[in-house]
């Protein structure tokens, strides 16, 4: 059995002010007018997972805020990993894997959140936390390598 992220949640990226998208684990069509936000949703999960070319894409910029968006609002893009097995849960720290379900399949959920650049400032802060309502920051030595270079 494969893992496959089983959802993505966007804040304040681009043209996504509050985006919940569930993800199926064959196929998922992303349809809409231009300008809803499909592409977005595809930089999201670019932003959350490694290339399987190992190349990193350019990173989140206060460009990247969301139009409509206060001054105090950040970017805040989540995914969750679902169907991990025994076989797999090692790529993972156990602090963030949830409990073992059925068949001994795991579950795992990350975020990353944005934060503009003080006044002054050209470069704003990311923070990664591995709790799917981002309330257990952990420091990440490479942000796009979740799971292979983590420390605490």
């Amino acid at each position: 059995m494969l893992v496959f992220v089983s959802e993505v949640t966007l804040s304040n990226l681009r043209s996504c002010r509050q985006v919940r998208v569930p993800l199926r684990r064959d196929v998922t069509v992303l349809a809409g007018e231009n300008n809803a936000g499909k592409t977005t949703v595809i930089t999201a999960l670019r932003h959350l997972t490694e290339s399987l070319d190992g190349r990193r894409g350019v990173g989140l910029d206060e460009d990247d805020v969301f139009d409509g968006a206060a001054e105090a609002d950040q970017i805040r893009l989540a995914a969750r990993l679902d169907e991990i097995g025994p076989s797999q849960a090692g790529t993972y720290r156990e602090e963030f894997l949830e409990g073992v379900g059925v068949g001994g399949l795991r579950s795992s959920a990350w975020a990353l959140t944005y934060t503009r650049p003080p006044v002054g400032k050209r470069r704003g802060s990311l923070l990664w936390s591995s709790t799917w309502d981002g309330t257990s920051p952990v420091s990440l030595r490479v942000p796009n390598k979740v799971g292979r270079c983590v420390g605490t």
